[in-house]
């Protein structure tokens, strides 16, 4: 018998796939920040849990939105519905953990509607009395024992996880 040659040559593409990998996993977070962002401003036009969370001039829902790690937030500038009141999104959001999804404001009563206050806060972390305050659109004195927390964001994220999951496959699958 004669002898057999046999030419093999290995091509190396751990860098290709290193990149689809990279880009899908990108698409999948961006996908699923949208579609948290989307549930947070449903919860908070629509939730008729007792107390429903008032929504003055819409600042706070039109602030929410979400950012990738090591990327800027996907919405820079928001406003009000009502009135002039208005802010911007500046920066990246840590690099670290990496393929991270963050879904929030900047507003800064955001964390108070998000896990309320007074004796209504999460984890019984408010004050236990209540107080007076001035209300200021009345001039008003009022007494609270503090706010219901919403969860809006928390909702958002924790009751939609199998959607969460469908849309990393599906992301995935359509970039085999």
């Amino acid at each position: 018998m004669g002898k057999e040659i046999t030419n093999v040559t290995i091509t190396d593409n751990t860098g290709l796939v290193r990149e689809a990998l990279a880009r899908a996993t990108r698409q999948a977070l961006a996908a699923i920040g949208t579609t948290a962002e989307r549930y947070v401003k449903e919860n908070m036009t629509y939730d008729t849990t007792p107390p429903k969370p008032p929504i003055d001039t819409g600042l706070l829902r039109n602030s929410m939105t979400y950012v990738v790690s090591g990327e800027e937030a996907h919405i820079k500038n928001y406003k009000a519905d009502k009135g002039d009141e208005s802010g911007e999104y500046s920066g990246t959001a840590p690099a670290t953990p990496k393929n991270t999804v963050y879904v929030g404001t900047n507003v800064e009563y955001g964390v108070f509607i998000e896990e309320g206050t007074g004796i209504h806060a999460a984890g019984n972390k408010g004050r236990k009395d209540p107080w007076v305050y001035t209300d200021e659109k009345t001039g008003k004195k009022r007494v609270t024992a503090g706010y219901t927390a919403r969860h809006m964001i928390r909702r958002a994220v924790t009751e939609h996880t199998d959607e969460y999951r469908e849309i990393v496959k599906q992301t995935f699958k359509a970039n085999e």
